[in-house]
């Protein structure tokens, strides 16, 4: 097996506004490109220009903007050249004799739905960082959307994934409440602050 890794990470969005996955998300590729790490980072924001995004500083680290209809909070509402772009960055892995793991960040959108397909579809490794979105607050708001896209989908991917990561105890104890068994490994983001 090749020790070759290549990582592909799924955003929706790399604007600040968006929050924090905007900044730790790059910095992470980033991080991971300085290791040998063949790092991929997949977004919606597909301006030509890049304007107003937070983008990998490192060179080496393949952004991709994937066309796709997002309202004006970057809540995606089409995607559907997504998947296909998911599965073009694992093939380009492969052809270069790479050990192929998916990371996506979030778990409610368009984005999160393709990966876990991808990952399952291919058998590929798929950690899923749920950045907050399952604490009981967020799960609060707009409950019963959430409740229902759990029931159809998304307890399916989390219980799927290879690895959840969670940045606190506390992210880890709202995941095990939920009844999630996948394993957890409670990590903080590495980020340096501007």
């Amino acid at each position: 097996m090749s020790d070759v890794i290549s990582a592909v990470h799924a955003v929706p969005s790399l604007r600040a506004s968006y929050g924090g996955p905007a900044r730790s998300v790059p910095a992470l590729c980033d991080a991971l490109a300085a290791r040998g790490v063949r790092a991929r980072l997949l977004t919606l924001d597909n301006a030509a220009s890049g304007e107003g995004l937070l983008l990998p500083r490192d060179p080496a680290v393949e952004v991709t903007r994937v066309p796709g209809l997002t309202d004006r909070a970057g809540l995606v509402l089409w995607a559907p050249a997504f998947r296909a772009a998911v599965c073009t960055a694992v093939r380009t892995g492969t052809d270069h004799g790479a050990r192929t793991i998916l990371h996506d960040h979030g778990i409610w959108r368009a984005t999160n739905r393709a990966m876990a397909s991808v990952a399952r579809a291919q058998h590929l490794p798929l950690v899923i960082s749920v950045r907050g979105m399952l604490e009981p607050w967020a799960l609060a708001h707009k409950g019963l959307r959430k409740q229902v896209a759990l029931a159809l989908f998304a307890r399916r991917d989390l219980e799927t994934a290879s690895l959840l990561h969670a940045t606190s105890t506390e992210e880890a104890r709202s995941l095990r409440a939920l009844g999630v068994r996948a394993p957890i490994a409670v990590i903080p983001n590495g980020v340096v602050p501007p």
